[in-house]
């Protein structure tokens, strides 16, 4: 029974510390991926009315640059969205330059896939395929390269780390708060904004 206990205990420990390691972001341990998923009750909604507002949601918070794409079979539960939204963080260099801190802003473009399976009075989804599009170069980067399997070897780099990797986590809990938000809101009330 200790023997039991310590190997349970130990796994505990090795999970907190790979948790810890991945930055606070919710990997899918089979997919290697970030996933955010949760199941959602909005009572007395038809399955009909949340594919709607879905919908509705994915037009308004699109970035007008990217539009998202839409993808639903008829007569099944499943909705996928695929979107994309400005992204932009700041991060200090160390120094000054004329008296101020000097800093740096990286700006990208943040995509995403969304999976809803809808249900009358519920809905399930899974936020997953995050990539950024940088600038410099028109390739889809995974979003896990930069931001659980990047090292930083300086000071800047660990700030500029650091930077992304939270306002990757503000910029997708806004993202499921409005998702949420929309999906108890009738149609024709945007929650986007």
């Amino acid at each position: 029974m200790k023997m039991l206990l310590s190997i349970f205990c130990l796994y505990l420990l090795i999970d907190s510390a790979y948790a810890q390691s991945l930055g606070g972001l919710p990997v899918d341990r089979a997919t290697g991926r970030i996933r955010y998923q949760a199941v959602v009750p909005v009572a007395g909604v038809s399955q009909a009315d949340l594919v709607a507002r879905a919908c509705e949601w994915a037009t308004a918070a699109a970035s007008p640059d990217t539009p998202p794409v839409i993808w639903h079979q008829p007569d099944t539960e499943v909705l996928v969205l695929s979107g994309a939204q400005p992204f932009a963080y700041t991060y200090a260099m160390g120094g000054t330059f004329n008296g101020r801190p000097r800093t740096q802003t990286i700006r990208s473009v943040l995509h995403y896939t969304l999976r809803l399976y809808l249900e009358e009075g519920r809905y399930r989804y899974e936020a997953t395929d995050f990539a950024f599009v940088r600038p410099t170069s028109p390739t889809k980067e995974p979003a896990e390269d930069p931001l659980i399997r990047t090292k930083a070897i300086t000071e800047s780099g660990a700030s500029s780390l650091a930077a992304e990797r939270q306002q990757f986590q503000v910029v997708t809990a806004k993202l499921l708060t409005q998702l949420q938000d929309a999906m108890r809101k009738p149609s024709g009330e945007s929650a986007a904004n």
